[in-house]
């Protein structure tokens, strides 16, 4: 049931619609101003004290312009019921219209519930709201930017990874893994198998390893990219200096075709040999030098954890961006 703006502003007292007033004016000012991280918090205020379908619009606004799609989605389509509700067809038709413009920008998560972890009764939250097990699955619009999930049970060692969602239309799915036991805890009861109920073995115990972390994996793959990016510069460089050194080489034998004792420019052929051996050192040195550093980036990106990458593809929607991500 949707209680109307007029029913919920009949249950707050004066002072209530005063400080409510003086939010909303206090946000308004801000606005103006272009400080709308200042003003959104003052009207969600004003909107708890003193509900109207006036602060909603300006709340939905304040939250778009300042990039948290999701809360200005949700605000828009709450102002619209409300709008529904008392009547005020041009409010609802606004409102809508916004949450319609939004929703292509939405970023959405997915939170995927491992079957050991939901059998050992798992509560998840994300930014400190416990998340219903009717959520779990579903994509689910945010805001853009860093949010944190916990999942704790009875018995077991609590789990807290944070992410990042970006990218509009995009969803990010987050696995929550099995939770380790915690020391001193009794062995957690999971229901039986049917092959238990019938006498069949018993299923293995499932261990918790917690996988390292994408951030870690991917600072090494990146820096085992960037030192395979000099070692081939320096391959590159070695490659130049042979040549350089080569063709010096040649111009010296092209000088006199006969022995050095009766060629008149004995001195020039001599300057350019000793050039061209200077300049073979320094390819083979390049050469020695790119070989080790392109090794080493191989042996980084090769040793990189593969369970927290974080991997990318085309979703079943056209244009929609999955991230796939394991914390």
């Amino acid at each position: 049931m949707i209680l109307s703006t007029a029913t919920l502003a009949a249950q707050t007292g004066p002072s209530d619609k005063v400080a409510a007033d003086a939010l909303f004016d206090a946000a308004r000012d801000l606005m103006e101003q272009g400080r709308y991280a200042e003003a959104c918090p003052k009207l969600a205020d004003s909107q708890r004290l003193d509900p109207g379908i006036g602060t909603l619009l300006n709340l939905g606004r304040c939250y778009a312009v300042s990039g948290q799609t999701a809360s200005a989605w949700t605000t828009y389509r709450e102002a619209a019921a409300a709008a529904r509700a008392e009547g005020q067809t041009e409010r609802e038709t606004l409102a809508r219209d916004e949450a319609t413009k939004l929703e292509p920008k939405l970023t959405r998560v997915v939170i995927r519930v491992s079957e050991a972890a939901a059998a050992a009764g798992v509560v998840v939250s994300r930014d400190g709201q416990e998340l219903p097990r009717s959520l779990w699955g579903v994509p689910t619009p945010v805001d853009p930017g860093r949010h944190t999930l916990e999942a704790s049970a009875q018995g077991k060692h609590p789990h807290r990874a944070t992410f990042d969602a970006r990218g509009e239309g995009a969803t990010l799915e987050v696995e929550v893994p099995a939770l380790s036991d915690a020391p001193g805890a009794p062995p957690s009861q999971t229901p039986a198998s049917p092959a238990a109920a019938t006498g069949g073995s018993e299923p293995a115990a499932v261990t918790d390893s917690p996988p390292a972390h994408a951030s870690s994996s991917g600072t090494q793959r990146w820096l085992g990219y960037a030192i395979g990016g000099v070692g081939a510069a320096a391959g590159v460089t070695g490659v130049l200096f042979g040549l350089k050194g080569y063709g010096q080489d040649q111009d010296a034998r092209a000088l006199c075709k006969e022995t050095p004792d009766d060629c008149p420019s004995i001195d020039r052929i001599m300057d350019l040999r000793e050039t061209a051996q200077k300049n073979y050192t320094y390819s083979y040195i390049a050469y020695g030098i790119g070989g080790a550093l392109l090794v080493t980036g191989a042996v980084l990106v090769f040793t990189a954890p593969n369970d927290s990458q974080v991997a990318a593809g085309v979703g079943p929607q056209g244009g929609q961006v999955q991230f796939r991500a394991s914390f």
